[in-house]
Parts: structure tokens; C-alpha cells; sequence
């Protein structure tokens, strides 16, 4: 009887093993997928891929019964299976971690923990991806298991990734603890889970005077999270470590409308950080503080200077004028370079003066900037002055003027310097030429042709048809130009 019995037993768990090879029929499915990836043959292997990737995508489709946790169930067996290769073994742990469920936990873990770097490191990919506590589990389990510090990181910021608010409590417990490696992981893990309890946990780390290493993460997470309370803002603004940071609450407390944003906005401007002061600058500009700009521009560097010559449309027209002028009169040569180039758009009847005087100097870089303005500013100031100077009994304000024309539309221009060419000064008249010689149309080179052909000036022919030749050819008709050869 006892060795009839130890037959059934045999023959009932032999039964038992073969129902369970066969109770996931897909396994043998899934096993002649995975033999392409042994091929050496890259399109069979690529075949492989392809048929893995459908075979997954299918059989977790919408509408399969327990499909995720089938296909699990198969893909471990073929994971655990030591015929099947390396390279199927990567593939496999990838789909694990797209439709892997809480079984697949202890394998996987147990492969991150292995000695297959490659396979761990995907195992941990994957556990970071699978929902459910038991994942998390795992890699808490992981972090206290391991020494180095380069692992434990891996496995701190997966359970990072996986932004699930259970782990709040385990993070809150790191960053308060001794461990100064989990602390700073901690910190990140807090702002990346982002929910106002995770935002709490970093005030109350932030408030306990944490040590300087500790601090600037806590400042960098603390501006990064919205539910952070706006007395961390400031204390972060008045006194954080960084200037980045200081910066970043800044703007947060300006752009949310805190009430003391003037307040923190003029203690900025005098801050002897030149960053903040610049964040100040364009905050103070962008959000209709521009009263904090005027009381403060005594004190203005050349970077401030910059700052408010890029915003003077934050101003009315007076006081953007009023602005670039002072702006003009600095030790700076740049930023009066660029303080006379925003008249062009700023300047009224009060930067004529400033304009002219730079277009007639010598310095190249002012003289630029003033024809910038020349060219572009608008209304009727400068263009009057120009055309009283051209009609001045001033030699120097008419070949300003003269000049001048080159870069702006003056009225009945060309007809005032045909009266200079045709005058008596030698020196304005050559000034006049120099000028026509790059606003003149055809029917004006006609025009200069018989000038030279009829003056009884032997000198000024010769200066007409020196400075025709050299237009002719760009301006001139055909015929004109054989005109013009043989004067």
C-alpha cells in the first residue's frame, strides 16, 4: 500500500508540473520569439524585436482578461529560462517594464541586486516603472542593502521617479536623518514628487538652519515648488546662498503680486549682487514698478544702465527721453553708444542737440549710433534743425546738414545741394557732391552732366565728372555712361 501510494503521489505531481507547463500555453509562443534574438542574422534579430514588441502590445490590449499579468507570468518563464540569451533577456526586462505587475517584483529585484550590470541596471528601470508598493519595497530594500554610493543613488532616485506620495514619509524621515547622502537624495525626491506635504517637509528642513551642503538644495527645490509658503520665498530672497536662487524668488514673490514686492524690489536694486540687481531691473520694469528705477539710477552701473535702456518702453515718452539722455552723459562709452540709439525711438525736440552733435564728431561709434537715430527718429524737431542748418550762413552746420541728408528724407533736399555745388564754396560743394553721389537717381546724374558741360568753372567740371564716372556705371544708362566718357 505505502508504495502504491508513493505512485499516485509521483504520478499526481507529474500531472500537476505538466497542467502548469501548459497552463500558459503563450510561454511556448513567447520561447520561439525570443530564439531570433540568438541569430546572428541582424534582420532576424530585428524580426525578433518586432514580433516581442507585438506580442506584448497584444496580449495587454484592451479587452484581454488578466492580460498584464499573463504576459508577465510568460516573460519571467522566458527570464528565467537559462537557454534563452543575453540579448532576449534585455528586451524581455524592457517589456517588463512597461507591462510588468507586482510578481515580477522579487525576480527583478532579485536581478538588480545581481552580478549582471547590464541586466540590473534594466531591472531597475523596470521597477521604477511598475505600480504598486511592493516595487517601491523592493527598492527601499535595495538602498539599505547597498554601500556605495553610486547604486544607492540609482535606487533613491527611482523611487524618486515613481512620484508616489506613500514614499513621502520615507523621504521626509531621510532628509531629517544623519545619513547626509540620503538627506541631499531626499531633498529632490521632495521636488519631484511636488505636492504641498512634500513642500512642507522642505520648509520645515529649510527652517531647522541645515547645514550649508543641505541649504542650497533645500533653496533650489523650495523656489521650485508652487505650494512653497511665501515666507520661505523671502527668507530664500533676503539671505539664500545662491544668486540664482535669490533671483528665482524673487520673481516669484514680484510676479505672484506679494505686498511687500516693492519693498523686496528696491532692496534689490541696492544689493551688491549685479544679477539680482538685474532680475530687480526687469521685474521692477515688467510689472509697473518703473518709480523704483527713477529713484535708484544714481546708483546705476553699467549693467543696470543696460538693462533700462532694453526697457525704456516701460516709460512714457518723456521719461524714456529723459532716460537715454542721462543714460548719454555716463563714463560708459557703450552705454552712451547705446543710450544715443535709443533715441532713435525715444528721442524728441530735447535729443537734437545731443544727435547732431555726435553725427559731427569724430568718435566712429557715437557717430554710428547717431545715425541710427538720424534715420529712424521720428517727428519734426530734426528735421527742422537739418533744414535750417542747410539754409545757415555755418559752414560746419551746412555740411552737417549736407551730411545728414545722406540718411534722412530732408524736403527739397537735392535741390539745396545742387544751389551747394553750383556756389562758391569749393568745400561745400564737394560735400554736396559726395552726398548726391549716393541719393541721386538718373534724371539727377542728367542733371550734373549739364551742370559740367556748361560751367564756366574749370574746377568744379572736373570734380562733377570725377564723381560721375564713379556713379555712372552703377546708376547710369548705357548711354549715359558713353556721356559720361567723354567728358
Amino acid at each position: 500500500m505505502k508504495f502504491l501510494r508513493q505512485i499516485v503521489s509521483i504520478l499526481v505531481l507529474t500531472i500537476g508540473v505538466t497542467s502548469s507547463s501548459r497552463a500558459n500555453p503563450s510561454t511556448d509562443y513567447l520561447l520561439e520569439i525570443v530564439r531570433g534574438f540568438s541569430e546572428e542574422d541582424p534582420e532576424i534579430q530585428y524580426q525578433a524585436r518586432a514580433r516581442l514588441a507585438a506580442y506584448v502590445a497584444g496580449q495587454t490590449a484592451p479587452g484581454q482578461r488578466d492580460g498584464a499579468e499573463k504576459t508577465t507570468e510568460s516573460l519571467l518563464d522566458c527570464l528565467q529560462d537559462p537557454a534563452v540569451s543575453d540579448e532576449a533577456k534585455k528586451y524581455i526586462l524592457r517589456q517588463l517594464g512597461r507591462v510588468g505587475t507586482a510578481s515580477a517584483v522579487m525576480p527583478l529585484s532579485k536581478i538588480m541586486l545581481g552580478g549582471n550590470a547590464l541586466q540590473a541596471e534594466l531591472a531597475r528601470q523596470a521597477l521604477e516603472r511598475i505600480p504598486g508598493p511592493e516595487a517601491s519595497h523592493a527598492l527601499k530594500r535595495a538602498i539599505r542593502q547597498s554601500s556605495g554610493d553610486g547604486a544607492r543613488q540609482g535606487y533613491i532616485r527611482s523611487l524618486a521617479n515613481r512620484k508616489d506620495p506613500d514614499n513621502l514619509g520615507y523621504f521626509s524621515k531621510g532628509l531629517a536623518g544623519e545619513d547626509s547622502f540620503l538627506a541631499i537624495e531626499s531633498i529632490h525626491a521632495l521636488a519631484k514628487l511636488g505636492t504641498a506635504e512634500a513642500a512642507k517637509a522642505l520648509q520645515r528642513a529649510y527652517r531647522s538652519q541645515p547645514a550649508p551642503e543641505l541649504r542650497l538644495d533645500l533653496e533650489r527645490a523650495l523656489v521650485s515648488l508652487a505650494d512653497t509658503a511665501d515666507g520661505a520665498l523671502i527668507q530664500i530672497q533676503e539671505s539664500g546662498l545662491s544668486s540664482a536662487n535669490r533671483q528665482a524668488a524673487l520673481t516669484r514673490l514680484v510676479e505672484s503680486g506679494h505686498g511687500q514686492s516693492f519693498k523686496l524690489l528696491r532692496s534689490s536694486l541696492s544689493d551688491s549682487d549685479p544679477d539680482l540687481r538685474t532680475t530687480a531691473l526687469h521685474l521692477a520694469l515688467n510689472h509697473g514698478k518703473q518709480n523704483l528705477v527713477r529713484l535708484e539710477r544714481e546708483n546705476f552701473s553699467a549693467e543696470d544702465w543696460r538693462v533700462v535702456l532694453g526697457g525704456l518702453s516701460a516709460f512714457s515718452g518723456k521719461e524714456a527721453e529723459d532716460l537715454a539722455l542721462e543714460a548719454s552723459e555716463t563714463g560708459n562709452r557703450e552705454i552712451r553708444i547705446l543710450a544715443i540709439r535709443a533715441l532713435a525711438e525715444f528721442g524728441k525736440g530735447r535729443s537734437v542737440d545731443l544727435i547732431l552733435r555726435h553725427f559731427a564728431g569724430r568718435d566712429q561709434g557715437m557717430k554710428q549710433a547717431a545715425i541710427h537715430a538720424l534715420e529712424r527718429m521720428q517727428g519734426q524737431p530734426l528735421t527742422g534743425r537739418l533744414q535750417k542748418m542747410m539754409n545757415s550762413d555755418s559752414e560746419s552746420d551746412a555740411a552737417t546738414a549736407i551730411e545728414a541728408a545722406i540718411y534722412r528724407d530732408l524736403p527739397n533736399a537735392k535741390n539745396r545741394l545742387f544751389r551747394f555745388v553750383n556756389g562758391e564754396n569749393a568745400d561745400l560743394a564737394r560735400q554736396a557732391l559726395r552726398t548726391l553721389a549716393i541719393i541721386a537717381d538718373e534724371e539727377d546724374l542728367y542733371r550734373l552732366y549739364f551742370l559740367a558741360k556748361r560751367t564756366d568753372n574749370e574746377d568744379l567740371g572736373k570734380m562733377i565728372a570725377g564723381m560721375l564716372k564713379r556713379v555712372a556705371p552703377e546708376l547710369g544708362s548705357l548711354e549715359f555712361q558713353a556721356k559720361v566718357k567723354a567728358l
